[in-house]
């Protein structure tokens, strides 16, 4: 005997049974404890070791201390039993998860080989066992090339195993293309199958077909493919003139052709056939010029790489309300970054030429009240320097001792602050030592 069913036996001889009533020797008031049963999916039926249904989950009720035994069932899913013990001074919330009842079925196919799919994920190749499946109905669906697509139904009603047997018949047609002139690529759903004149056999249905010819416009159709026929198409090509494609690196770059503005990249230009210049230029970059030879009846590309000619910088300076001078010249005060009041955003200077600038930052609070670094600019590169950070007292804090500090809060939380009074100290206190710490009243800058 498993020891499970051991359990229940014993549990159905030898102690209390949920909401039974027992025997006792005399009536005295017995202590009930709160007990809450939660199953998923809800809904559950909740039955005791006599069988009697006590309710559905979300399941409540009040349980003298002892040990308990309960069976879950719900349709379409495993009944499973639950031993609990009730005892004074915890909590009895408990939750279930319930197993689904499933099934496995075995799908073959009359050709074998044929992919199995469910739900468009693919299960594998017949003859294959398709496991797992759920109570209720459930839709396979097996291709194979030259073989119209099949779709069955499996109904799943208990974890009976079943076996399906599918057959599939063939849906292969025929297509003749040919072009004038020959010699053009035939695309079919955007592969290449050959040149014209061309034909082929495929499966039942509709295929949209590119013809494509250097020196002549596309053409491009949708063919019906029927079983057991043949299909014929042919298609007249029309020369093309000469025509260029230029791209850049970046985008969006004036294009002068001849000296004549053709619009921005990426752009493609019909053009007589012979040499022509193109310029392409773009505030912040050099700009490229080169000759390039037009074919008639032919495409060409062309790819430009611009170099950016300015550069800048990424700073970031503490404490908000600094001022930033760049070569003397005021260039803006930083920002609060978030919550914090004691660090600023990134300040981004942008369009600088290439060389060497003095970067000051200043603050008539701080200790000493400015810096000055420099900073390198590369073409086209962005520097960013080391963090500059400037001392600037920010609190005021009284210890319990009556002693009154001026400083900066480096860091501060609910058992104690880090704090100096002066640049390069930094004292730790704990809050029971502090008798008030406040922020200074005034302007930053």
């Amino acid at each position: 005997m498993s020891n499970f069913c051991t359990k229940i036996m014993y549990l159905s001889v030898g102690i209390t049974i949920l909401l039974g009533v027992g025997c006792e020797r005399k009536v005295e008031a017995v202590q009930r404890f709160q007990f809450h049963l939660e199953s998923v999916p809800k809904k559950a039926k909740v039955f005791n070791l006599r069988g009697r249904e006590m309710g559905k989950t979300p399941f409540l009720t009040e349980l003298k201390a002892g040990d308990y035994a309960l069976k879950l069932e719900l349709e379409n899913y495993e009944p499973q039993w639950f031993l609990f013990a009730i005892t004074p001074g915890k909590k009895h919330h408990h939750r279930i998860t319930l197993d689904p009842i499933t099934a496995s079925i075995l799908v073959d196919s009359n050709p074998e080989g044929v992919q199995v799919s469910l739900k468009d994920r693919p299960i594998g190749i017949t003859p294959v066992v398709v496991s797992g499946l759920s109570v209720g109905t459930h839709s396979l669906t097996l291709t194979k090339t030259g073989y119209a697509p099949q779709t069955t139904h499996i109904e799943i009603k208990d974890a009976r195993p079943r076996q399906v047997i599918v057959l599939l018949t063939s849906n292969i047609g025929r297509i003749v293309l040919n072009s004038n002139p020959p010699g053009a690529h035939v695309f079919i759903d955007d592969r290449e199958h050959g040149i014209t004149p061309y034909q082929a056999e495929l499966p039942e249905g509709q295929y949209r077909v590119r013809i494509s010819k250097s020196g002549y416009s596309e053409v491009n159709d949708v063919i019906s493919v029927v079983r057991e026929k043949s299909v014929k198409k042919n298609f007249i090509l029309v020369e093309l003139p000469g025509k260029v494609t230029i791209t850049t690196e970046p985008d969006k770059v004036d294009v002068y052709i001849d000296d004549k503005p053709y619009g921005q990249t990426p752009l493609s230009v019909e053009l007589p056939a012979g040499n022509h210049m193109i310029r392409v230029t773009r505030q912040g970059f050099d700009s490229d010029t080169r000759e390039i030879t037009i074919v008639a009846a032919a495409e060409s590309k062309t790819h430009f790489t611009l170099t950016r000619n300015t550069g800048g910088i990424d700073l970031l300076v503490n404490p908000p309300g600094t001022m930033i001078y760049v070569n003397g010249k005021i260039f803006g005060v930083t920002e609060q970054d978030g919550d914090n009041k004691n660090l600023s955003k990134v300040m981004q200077l942008r369009q600088l030429n290439a060389g060497t600038y003095k970067i000051t930052a200043a603050h008539r609070h701080a200790v000493p009240d400015k810096k000055t670094i420099e900073v390198i600019v590369p073409k086209g590169a962005i520097a960013r320097p080391n963090r500059i950070n400037l001392w600037v007292a920010n609190a005021e804090l009284k210890l319990n001792s009556g002693s009154v500090k001026i400083g900066m809060i480096y860091s501060e939380n609910a058992d104690e602050v880090v704090f100096g009074p002066e640049p390069g100290v930094k004292i730790k206190y704990s809050r029971s030592e502090i008798e008030y710490l406040k922020p200074l009243m005034r302007e930053n800058n």
